[in-house]
């Protein structure tokens, strides 16, 4: 055993039509790995995080830096293609579920 931390650091990015994962052994930084391509063709790629009172935000700042979104919203857009979005629950979830047509209902 090495010692040291199992937790990494990654991020994603969104250039060029692509979106890629970088990477990084150690959270705190250090050198970066290749960015890894995860989808390319793509019109246009967004996020959104849903925050305690059911609201969806285009940022995370929580004012309690230890707080988590409910739940994040990436939508991918491929070229000539429909969107599609994807949701993800944060968390064990024990708060109330936000019912699906709600969700689907949701106006932007």
């Amino acid at each position: 055993m090495n010692g040291g931390s199992s937790i990494g650091r990654v991020a994603y990015s969104f250039a060029e039509g692509s979106l890629s994962r970088s990477s990084w052994t150690a959270s705190d930084g250090g050198v970066a790995a290749e960015p890894a391509v995860l989808l390319s063709d793509l019109q246009a790629v967004t996020v959104r995080y849903r925050d305690i009172e059911g609201q969806w935000r285009s940022d995370w700042s929580a004012a309690d830096a230890a707080a988590l979104p409910r739940a994040v919203e990436v939508t991918v857009t491929p070229k000539s293609q429909p969107a599609y979005r994807i949701i993800l629950l944060i968390g064990t979830q024990i708060r109330p579920i936000v019912p699906v047509s709600a969700i689907e209902g949701d106006s932007r």
